[in-house]
């Protein structure tokens, strides 16, 4: 599971496979397969020629990893038939007094001793990896001529197909490859594998399913220059990974402090906005206890004996008041009717009437029993007790004193 995420994380779910060849000896014809990963299986997500590098990059994903199949001019080919096995006696078989470290080789072997030979200066290969990458275009690997169709045999059930400039015979290997341009009359089409293809671009289409595959049939001493290629190609990718990683880790620390701050500041807030509304109702306690004491020393004239009393229960019933109620009247010993010329004040002995405002009804009823409980109130009588909205109640009790000596 792991090896299949880091080669996902490596190559992704694309492919390609690029031909480099000749038109009217030029070497300006480029031919890509790109071949698409998708529920286990391989499709074709792209196929087209291009008469530069510019295009090709256009079209393809930046440092995007290619399979390269040099099959230009530049490219010398032979086929040689001997019993000798050595790499070194079929090249000079094929290419007699021929300065291998010059050149990349590349050989397929076929059926009765049969070898095809590719041969190509090593700076001219070097050009045009160069040339792509200058491009962001990475070339991975790559290989000479019609020879990376070895790579394929096990696909094609056909005994001749034809590639962008050659017919090749097959017999479960290669038997036989004859240098012959597909042109319009003979551009056939092939299923290889369930990839429905055109004779141009086989060769692009194998050295994409290489890339896929990465398999290796084929003799050649290109194994320093791929392994380096590989590693560049790795280098930068990994490097990629660790850029965007770090990236993504820098964004995601960046939203998570931007939502704390937010979460924060807007505890801070409500804490602003709590200690407000905690300083007005401060305010309009001491602002009712004020009112409080005047009545008070109103009550002194017409209470006379009891006048020592007030003070003393309205500063024990402030005590007991919670945050959650705000007291709107406090009327010790009221009037027992309205105040009329000629006519003696009557007024409520030992009792006190309580009215307000209160947010959270389970502290009202605590505070209704803390009164209770005091050694100077007889019982307290609720008058009356009102939602006026969804957290907010009014209220007023009455107060029975226990009676004075």
């Amino acid at each position: 599971m792991l090896q299949k995420l880091a080669t996902y994380l490596l190559f992704g779910n694309r492919f390609y496979g690029i031909e480099a060849s000749s038109d009217n000896n030029e070497d300006k014809s480029y031919r890509i397969t790109s071949l698409r990963k998708h529920k286990k299986e391989l499709v074709i997500n792209l196929q087209f020629k291009a008469n530069s590098i510019d295009l090709i990059a256009n079209k393809l994903p930046k440092n995007q990893h290619a399979f390269l199949i040099i099959n230009t001019n530049h490219v010398l080919f032979k086929k040689v038939t001997t019993s000798n096995k050595n790499e070194n006696s079929i090249l000079n078989a094929a290419f007699p007094n021929i300065n291998a470290q010059d050149f990349y080789y590349e050989i397929v072997s076929g059926n009765n001793n049969i070898y095809f030979v590719a041969l190509c200066r090593k700076k001219y290969v070097d050009s045009i990896i160069d040339d792509l990458k200058a491009k962001n275009i990475l070339a991975t690997s790559f290989s000479l001529g019609n020879s990376i169709v070895t790579e394929i045999t096990d696909f094609i059930s056909l005994n001749l197909i034809q590639t962008s400039n050659a017919q090749i015979s097959l017999d479960s290997k290669i038997s036989d490859i004859s240098i012959k341009k597909t042109t319009i009359d003979n551009n056939e089409k092939y299923n290889i594998n369930g990839l429905l293809s055109v004779s141009e671009f086989v060769l692009s289409l194998s050295g994409a399913i290489t890339s896929f595959l990465s398999t290796n049939n084929r003799s050649s001493n290109s194994e320093e220059k791929t392994f380096t290629l590989f590693q560049d190609f790795k280098h930068q990718i990994v490097f990629k990974k660790i850029w965007q990683s770090a990236l993504l880790i820098f964004l995601g620390t960046l939203l998570i402090n931007f939502f704390l701050f937010n979460h924060y500041f807007n505890k801070v807030n409500e804490l602003q906005q709590t200690a407000q509304v905690n300083t007005v109702n401060k305010n309009a306690v001491l602002s009712l206890d004020k009112k409080l004491q005047k009545t008070q020393k109103l009550a002194t004239d017409i209470l006379k004996s009891n006048a020592s009393k007030s003070s003393f229960y309205i500063n024990e019933i402030i005590k007991l008041i919670p945050n959650s109620i705000l007291l709107s009247e406090l009327n010790y010993q009221p009037l027992k009717k309205r105040i009329k010329k000629d006519q003696s004040i009557q007024i409520e002995n030992n009792t006190i009437i309580i009215s307000g405002v209160s947010s959270k009804s389970d502290l009202f009823f605590k505070w209704i029993k803390e009164l209770e409980n005091t050694t100077w109130i007889k019982t307290v009588e609720t008058l009356d007790y009102n939602d006026i909205k969804k957290s907010k109640s009014e209220f007023s009790i009455k107060l029975y004193l226990k009676h004075e000596e």
